[in-house]
């Protein structure tokens, strides 16, 4: 199953790498592979927004309150705020982030009444670094797993962007519930994500982080992998939720490392092979050709 909307082409600035340019590629090449195109014809909802309650169990309210003050702005597509240096904000966000944050919600209701599919959340603006900036708003993620405990009793969270999903790790530091997965490149933007960080208080244990060198390749990528499915395995979830940045391949304009098709690929297969409830929400990727390529390769093993 795919959750998309065109609203989410609506927060955009053109000259920024996080554009609707990337949503754009990855529906055109879902449309012209023949075979693809056949399989999805049916398979792709519309998402609802999230709840504002929902939101604020991971965000707090001035945070919230800022990203809703957006919808007052002056609709002019050169009327931008700044939230950080990397991060903008215009007159369309706090609705396309609201509704991102609900379509991973959806994401997460639909494998729970049907477990042998996955879903694909292709939602923006991203999420793994919020409330933090790095291109981000509200964390659809975290607010999913928040929305997950109500029906499971554990969830993994595993993030594979390139840069480290610190806004995620914080949220569910001192949880035993949630397990906090990362492979990154290190040291690299946002800077966190060390071996040393691995939660607190009752959560201590539950956070694993694997920092890789630029130029990291398949080989070497997808063997670290393998000892995360072990943890994976051993914390034994119920529903799997991964943080899917395509920017660890070795075309990407922002990352570094130097991951193939085929690790995703081969990634997809591994995941399928758990037999989990799994949910894939679109992070980072900034390369359009990539994005389309890869994400229609993985929705062809999956659906």
């Amino acid at each position: 199953m795919i959750i998309y909307s065109d609203k989410f082409l609506l927060h955009d600035k053109p000259d920024h790498p996080e554009n609707k340019q990337r949503l754009i590629a990855i529906i055109d090449a879902l449309k012209k592979d023949s075979d693809l195109s056949h399989k999805i014809k049916n398979k792709i909802k519309e998402p609802k927004p999230a709840k504002e309650e929902h939101i604020l169990a991971v965000h707090d309210k001035d945070y919230f309150n800022l990203i809703k003050s957006t919808k007052s702005m002056r609709s002019n597509t050169k009327n931008f705020f700044m939230l950080d240096q990397d991060t903008y904000l215009t007159d369309k966000t706090y609705e396309c982030a609201v509704l991102a944050a609900g379509a991973v919600e959806q994401g997460v209701d639909l494998v729970y009444k049907d477990r042998k599919e996955p879903v694909f959340c292709l939602v923006r603006p991203p999420g793994h670094h919020a409330p933090y900036g790095g291109f981000c708003i509200f964390n659809n993620i975290a607010i999913a797993a928040m929305h997950a405990l109500k029906k499971y009793e554990k969830v993994f969270i595993l993030d594979i962007d390139v840069h480290h999903g610190n806004g995620t790790q914080n949220t569910f530091y001192q949880s035993n519930k949630v397990f906090y997965c990362s492979l990154h490149q290190y040291p690299f933007y946002p800077g966190t994500g060390s071996t040393e960080e691995v939660g607190t208080g009752p959560g201590k244990g539950y956070t694993l982080n694997i920092p890789l060198s630029a130029g990291t390749d398949d080989e070497t990528y997808l063997r670290l992998f393998q000892s995360t499915l072990s943890t994976l395995k051993k914390f034994n979830p119920d529903v799997v939720l991964v943080s899917l940045g395509l920017d660890s391949h070795k075309d990407d304009t922002l990352g570094g490392l130097a991951l193939t098709d085929q690790a995703y690929k081969k990634m997809t297969k591994d995941l399928l092979g758990l037999e989990k409830p799994l949910v894939f929400v679109l992070e980072g990727g900034y390369n359009l050709d990539v994005l389309g390529r890869v994400i229609s390769k993985m929705m062809l093993l999956s659906l």
